[in-house]
């Protein structure tokens, strides 16, 4: 191979392979780059979509609110006048059940304040400029109008106004009632949003102003109310888009992002989501990154590849020089040899050998030249060469390929005699080679070189080793035919595509191999052997006996390994173990708990390794090694059954393989596992036999402890409450147990085109279910894996059950279905238990839904006609003002404050009624914001008791109607708050809690406490237990908590230890409802 062609293709391929890994790293970088720019504007589709649906509907709530208010100033206008202290306080009720609102209030028709939150009628403050009133006030047909985002002229808010017109009688405009919602409201809603670190959420009305942004921005384009400059939404927006996505750079903060939009359906609004490049982007980058690296170490890697292929190609240049060399120095040999030489090319299967090579000995010898024999026939040439034999040892050698020594002959013919003495043997490519001499000049080289040259050969015919020339890199450079036979390659497959050692090696075997080759390459070591695991191309695994040796040049430096592998997985060949050390081999015994030895059939010497020692415990030092020795160490019982496989071996010639058990010394007895193997003269006359021991002690246990878990297993199997089935792969039932039979009453075990036997009903549907339905049948024909399906049968006694039937499919280690398990349970007793018990829970329920109604009825029916006396005896009071005695007087106050309470108790009956009726629905929320609502209601109280209040604990996620929690923490602080002594400030302390199933909420407060033997009627209708005269209330603030707990599933109590010494209140709600999500009974 010339160096001026071989270098450039090389340098080529490099360039080739690197330039197509890059290609391939930059497509797989493009590639996630659009998936996550993909995945980015679905995410941002989504979250708009999801803004889009909560604010819509929190809107059209806060419109039905107003709608609600208007109601009510109606109906209070129809009743003859308005009651600005009922209709407040009727606002502040609707208000505080929307917690996006911060005010509803009412204006006349000159835009005056007149009602509402935080407004005081006497500062008569004007709304009359600002364009939603304006509107409303001259276009009678928009009944709904929404602001600009303003700053209160109440309390200095900045929020956005939703407004209703209000009509006289006549239709005339006579003001408006509007809802200010606080637009840090929506941008703390935004800020809950998982939008990365850059992201962006904005609404804008109408106009494409903007409303409120999270996060807030310095620029004026983006401040509140600033108008949106030309851009794609804009666009969008012009063309009467209502959704869409689009790419953009904020002018804010110089990001990136995709956007999503929508528009509020039946609302001027857009809602935007933005996703920050640099947020979705940063994994990709950082992949990049990685791809990077990696690209570079490839390349980094081909370049070190390329350099070793230089040297390889250069240390192969080196060989075939080397090889040249050689074949120079054997022909030189072959010449110069002392003895006569000839090589045969043998023709017509063995019949004819003919001349083929003739060295200058042999024609010293037999005074010829190789002219005159070179491509004749030996028998022409030597015609007593059949009369001597040795053509018939020519024949034998050929057909066998067993070299052979034709002893001392005397040769004769007509042309010459001698004394000669011939070794015979076969080369590789099926010559027949013949090395002889006169023997009267050369006996004894002769026959010492004779019984050399066949005890050479007889290892080499006998032994199947392989032979291999391993670079120090690891790779193969020259192996023989038996290591192909080994591995299982051909040599052209090894040699060509680089195969290292290290790939043919079992992994696990790899590290203490590689350990042995630097200990050679260090110097450590002139040689080393071992036990190995080679995986073969075939995939299976082969022990070998590994013998490696390191040549080096004449400087030292190492050329390469030269191995010799034998193939051990079949012990064909258990003289190779002697190559490896006494200390190495004892090691792995030990390990393995095997043991070897070696008996001498001649001298009736018995070798024992360590381990043997001590498997059989016994003291080496001791014992008298020899085979009736060894026979006394086996169990009596076993004795003669291990004498007759010995002895039935050497009559057969056969190895053999014992598992008997050894006695020891305290009675102790130990199961081994034996193999021996014997070895013959060409006589056959039994010289040796060598065998193992292993210790199988722990297995044989093992067996039994399995054989006992059978039979248990199988008492479980037919004992189990439930029934089951075994199938195989066909889905024939091969295998039940009692409890499938009693079910069925009886059980057929039949294949699936028999399913039709079985006779089942859908439980639900009521539909009958085909063969190929049945959860068995899928399990075999799908794989499916069903779980609890409900089935009504009809039994083979014709009787009718149901049954919870579950089946899945068994799998073998290939992953191919072999059969089925069916486990069947019959539930018919807890159906119909089921069905009577829902009966009665149904009855329960109507007939509590029939008393809430009514009770809500009643209570709301009765504050109609309350009210109406309430009213008339205000005016009666003040109509005869100056006409009442002081007792008349009093009497008239008895009266309207018999009113107002009536009124209170009322409206506690109807919040009590509306838990679990008319409040939110439940939905997963922060506790501790229903905490801050209800301190919130209760902060003027607080501020003017001046209470101490203190919070703490871990306040979990909850699963709970957000107005009820809030009215459960208000009415117990509240509590809390308003029993105390006049003489001291209250102090409530609050501690929450989270157990293993339950989350529970403390309320202490050191106020005036409770007699213990009063805590039962605690939570009762009406029940007080301080007189009206000390402390103002209805009685039915704690049952109306006891009611919210009840129907979240919890329970609430109180605790104290008596009057004046405080009271702690608290609840416990299950954590599963919370974190299961579960909806409302």
């Amino acid at each position: 191979m010339r160096s001026s062609g071989f270098l450039p293709r090389l340098a080529a391929g490099l360039l080739l392979v690197n330039l197509c890994v890059a290609v391939l790293a930059a497509w797989s970088m493009w590639q996630n780059f659009r998936i996550h720019e993909e995945q980015a504007e679905l995410a941002t589709q989504n979250l708009a979509r999801a803004l889009e649906s909560d604010l819509a509907g929190a809107i059209r709530t806060d419109e039905m609110a107003l709608h609600s208010v208007l109601d009510e100033l109606y109906r209070q206008r129809a009743a003859g006048r308005v009651d600005a202290q009922a209709l407040n306080f009727y606002i502040e009720r609707v208000r505080e059940r929307l917690p996006e609102i911060d005010a509803i209030r009412i204006t006349d028709a000159q835009g005056v304040l007149l009602y509402g939150t935080g407004v005081n009628s006497q500062e008569r403050k004007s709304l009359a400029d600002r364009p939603h009133f304006i509107r409303l006030r001259d276009d009678p047909a928009a009944n709904l109008a929404f602001s600009k985002p303003q700053i209160s002229r109440v309390n200095d808010k900045l929020v956005q106004v939703l407004a209703h017109r209000i009509e006289r009688a006549d239709g005339a405009f006579d003001g408006m009632v509007f809802a200010a919602i606080p637009l840090d409201y929506l941008a703390r809603t935004f800020s809950t949003l998982d939008i990365g670190k850059n992201g962006m959420v904005a609404l804008r009305d109408a106009d494409l102003e903007l409303v409120v942004r999270y996060p807030e921005s310095g620029l004026s384009e983006l401040a509140v109310g600033g108008k949106m400059p030309p851009s794609e939404l804009s666009q969008f927006a012009a063309s009467g888009m209502t959704a869409g996505s689009y790419t953009a750079t904020s002018l804010a903060d110089g990001i990136g992002r995709m956007i999503s939009f929508r528009k509020l359906p039946n609302y001027p609004f857009y809602i935007q989501v933005g996703w920050a490049r640099d947020d979705y982007l940063a994994a990709t980058r950082q992949e990049a990154k990685e791809l990077a690296v990696l690209v570079v170490l490839f390349v980094l890697l081909t370049l070190v590849a390329g350099g070793l292929i230089l040297r390889t190609w250069q240390g192969q240049r080196r060989i075939n020089r080397a090889l040249a060399e050689s074949e120079t120095r054997l022909n030189e040999l072959f010449e110069n040899m002392s003895s006569g030489v000839a090589i045969y090319r043998v023709d017509e299967e063995g019949k004819r050998f003919v001349f083929d090579a003739f060295n200058r000995a042999a024609e010293r010898i037999e005074k010829m030249s190789r002219g005159e024999v070179i491509g004749r026939e030996v028998i022409d040439v030597f015609p007593g060469i059949e009369k001597l034999g040795l053509l018939e040892v020519f024949r034998r050698v050929w057909q066998t390929g067993k070299s052979e020594h034709f002893p001392l002959s005397l040769y004769r013919d007509g042309r010459v005699t001698g004394w000669r003495d011939n070794f015979v043997y076969k080369l590789p490519g099926g010559e027949i080679v013949a090395i002889y001499d006169d023997v009267t000049e050369r006996i004894r080289a002769e026959e010492s070189l004779r019984l050399s040259e066949e005890r050479y050969r007889a290892t080499f015919d006998h032994a199947a080793v392989g032979i291999a020339q391993v670079a120090t890199d690891g790779r193969f450079l020259e192996i023989n035919s038996v290591f192909c036979d080994i591995i299982g390659y051909t040599r052209e497959e090894v040699l060509s595509q680089g195969f290292t050692f290290q790939q043919i090696t079992l992994p696990e075997d790899l590290a203490p191999d590689m350990a042995q080759v630097q200990r050679l390459l260090d110097g450590a070591d002139n040689q080393y052997a071992m036990e190995k695991r080679y995986v073969r191309k075939d995939g299976c695994v082969v022990w070998v006996s590994l013998s490696v040796a390191l040549l080096r040049d004449e400087a030292g430096k190492p050329l390469h390994f030269i191995s010799s592998v034998a193939d051990i997985t079949e012990r064909k060949q258990a003289e190779q173990t002697v190559r490896f050390s006494m200390e190495k081999l004892n090691e792995a015994q030990r390990i393995a708990q095997v043991g070897n030895w070696d008996l001498d059939l001649g001298g009736g010497y018995l070798y024992w390794s360590d381990e043997i020692f001590n498997l059989f415990e016994i003291d080496k030092e001791m014992f008298a090694a020899s085979y009736e020795a060894f026979l006394n160490a086996i169990h009596p019982d076993d004795r003669d059954r291990v004498n007759q496989a010995y002895t039935r071996s050497l009559e057969t010639r056969q190895p053999y393989e014992i598992m008997h058990r050894l006695l020891m010394a305290d009675g102790r007895v130990k199961w081994v596992n034996e193999r021996c193997e014997t070895f013959y003269d060409a006589q056959g006359k039994a010289l040796r036999s060598v065998g193992t021991v292993q210790d199988i002690t722990l297995r044989k246990q093992a067996e039994e402890a399995l054989a006992q878990n059978e039979l248990l297993l199988r008492t479980i199997f037919n004992t189990l409450p439930v029934g089951v089935w075994v199938t195989d792969a066909q889905g024939t039932i091969r295998l039940g147990n009692e409890a499938s039979q009693r079910i069925w009453a009886g059980s057929r075990y039949v294949g699936l085109k028999q399913y039709g036997e079985y006779r089942g009903w859908w439980h639900d549907s009521g539909k009958p279910i085909a063969p190929e339905e049945w959860a068995l049948a899928r399990a075999v024909t799908r794989g499916e894996v069903s779980l609890n399906e409900l089935v009504d049968i009809q039994c083979f006694d014709g009787a009718r059950k149901t049954i919870l039937n579950s089946a899945m499919p068994l799998r073998n280690d290939e992953q191919e279905i072999a059969g089925a398990i069916v486990v069947i349970q019959d539930i018919t007793d807890r159906i119909e238990s089921e069905m009577e018990l829902k009966e009665k829970s149904e009855a329960l329920q109507r007939s509590n839904s029939d008393l809430e109604r009514f009770a809500y009825s009643v209570s709301h029916d009765m504050r109609q006609p309350l009210r109406a006396v309430s009213g008339h005896l205000q005016l009666l009071q003040r109509s005869m003002k100056n006409k009442l005695d002081d007792d008349e007087r009093e009497n008239m106050n008895f009266a309207l404050e018999g009113a107002k309470r009536m009124d209170s108790m009322i409206v506690s009956l109807l919040d009590y009624s509306r838990v679990g009726r008319k409040t939110e629905a439940k939905a997963l929320m922060p506790a501790r914001e229903a905490l801050e609502d209800a301190m919130g209601f209760l902060g003027p109280m607080m501020h003017d008791s001046e209470a101490e209040v203190s919070v703490a604990g871990e306040w979990p996620q909850v699963y709970a109607s957000r107005d009820e929690l809030t009215r459960l923490f208000q009415n117990l602080i509240g509590n809390a708050l308003h029993y105390h002594e006049q003489d001291q400030a209250p102090r409530v302390e609050i501690e929450s809690s989270i157990g293993e199933r339950q989350w529970r909420v403390m309320v202490r407060d050191h106020g005036i406490g409770i007699d213990p033997a009063q805590l039962d009627r605690l939570f009762q209708f009406f029940s007080r237990l301080q007189s009206r005269a000390r402390f103002e209330g209805t009685g039915m603030g704690l049952a109306l908590c006891r009611r919210i707990v009840e129907h979240h599933g919890g329970r609430i109590w109180a605790e104290s230890e008596g009057e004046g010494r405080g009271s702690t209140f608290s609840f416990e709600l299950p954590l599963t409802a919370m974190e299961e999500g579960k909806t409302d009974a």
